[in-house]
């Protein structure tokens, strides 16, 4: 696994000691509840309970997936408990991980179970880190269990939503009918606990950002943003939260 990817999963299981005192006390209250540093037990509870994957999906052209290739990564699941080395994939309709287990064999980690995800992204010229988050309010079409990708982190998070659906078409005349998966795109901020989508439009994010409306406008100026792609809107939201 590439080291930036092991670098983090450090830093998650450091922040996650912060919370082993309150699991014990869940756990030993007969709550229920993973223990912090019980790797061992978690990754059993994933091959006893992820179930066999069944694809429904043999009628369908295209990938439901977000890659098809296996792709290590470290999970963080609810209480904290950190599964450091997994081989996942994310299906994009169902927005539910799939995992190969000790023994290789396809299983789904069961919905709510996983608040977060650290994954090798190899899709540029150097290998990076690519960060699922879930737990969002509901917006749109979107569920709290549904996951996003972080692309700038703070007091206001830059989220890019992607959720595949699939698409029939009908032949009347010939009595066929073919499917083929699409995919959908947004982007979303989130801050103050509310979920709101974003365009790459200028004047927009100036009026989402009206608090700071100002600064961003100079900043935007000096740096000559037109914020028609994704990485000037990065940009912005990364200044915006290095702001008081």
């Amino acid at each position: 696994m590439a080291g930036v990817l092991c670098c983090l999963v450090l830093q998650l299981q450091s922040a996650a000691q912060g919370a082993q005192g309150n699991q014990q006390n869940s756990s030993a209250s007969g709550q229920g509840g993973f223990a912090i540093n019980d790797i061992t037990r978690s990754i059993r509870v994933f091959d006893e309970d992820g179930k066999s994957f069944v694809n429904p999906y043999h009628d369908v052209a295209g990938s439901p997936y977000l890659r098809d290739t296996w792709t290590h990564a470290a999970m963080r699941l609810n209480g904290n408990v950190i599964v450091p080395d997994m081989r996942v994939r994310l299906d994009l309709k169902s927005q539910q991980w799939h995992f190969l287990d000790s023994g290789n064999t396809e299983r789904l980690v069961p919905v709510g179970l996983v608040r977060e995800v650290l994954m090798d992204d190899s899709s540029g010229t150097e290998v990076k880190t690519a960060v699922f988050r879930s737990g969002f309010p509901a917006v749109d079409s979107r569920k709290i269990t549904d996951f996003y990708q972080v692309v700038s982190d703070g007091k206001v998070l830059l989220l890019h939503s992607r959720t595949k659906s699939i698409n029939v078409d009908k032949d009347e005349m010939a009595g066929t009918v073919q499917m083929e998966f699409a995919l959908y795109e947004e982007y979303y901020l989130f801050g103050g606990g509310k979920m709101w989508r974003v365009k790459k439009d200028k004047s927009e994010v100036l009026n989402q950002l009206a608090d700071k409306k100002e600064k961003i406008q100079a900043f935007i100026d000096e740096n000559h943003l037109k914020l028609k792609s994704v990485d000037e809107l990065k940009k912005v939201i990364d200044y915006y939260n290095t702001l008081p």
